[in-house]
């Protein structure tokens, strides 16, 4: 099933919050061909040119192709994260909330991301640009 307009755009964001998260090769640790192979999605990781435009074909392919494993992919990409940023730029609860609002516009939820202790360990990126997170459950 193509992607609509909508879902289009919601997963360039996502693409686009998630950039940051990883690097796009060079890591035998962390890095988005991990968290894809990780996910059973490496088919879809394709680094041919610049690493936007490769996060948009790993998100589209899977929400397209393989919806089953997009939670997971989304799952291994956090976690990944976490690891790689821990030192000097950690993820923010400012970024959780963001990626959950455009998992919601996809239809998803992923109850670990949403998980209350795990938000409040996540730091916020600015004092004063907290926004509240969002809980929806019953998607796909």
């Amino acid at each position: 099933m193509p992607l609509s307009l909508a879902d289009g755009k919601t997963i360039n964001d996502l693409a686009d919050l998630l950039y940051h998260f990883l690097p796009a090769s060079g890591n035998n640790n962390t890095s988005f061909p991990i968290a894809a192979h990780r996910a059973g999605t490496s088919d879809y990781w394709a680094l041919i040119g610049s690493k936007g435009p490769a996060i948009v074909q790993l998100l589209s392919q899977t929400y397209e192709h393989r919806r089953n494993r997009f939670c997971p992919l989304i799952i291994q990409v956090v976690q990944l994260g976490m690891t790689y940023r821990s030192r000097k730029d950690p993820l923010t609860r400012d970024e959780i909330d963001r990626l959950n609002e455009l998992l919601r516009d996809l239809e998803f939820s992923i109850p670990e991301l949403n998980d209350p202790k795990f938000l409040k360990q996540l730091p916020p990126a600015a004092p004063n640009n907290s926004q509240p997170s969002r809980l929806c459950f019953g998607m796909e």
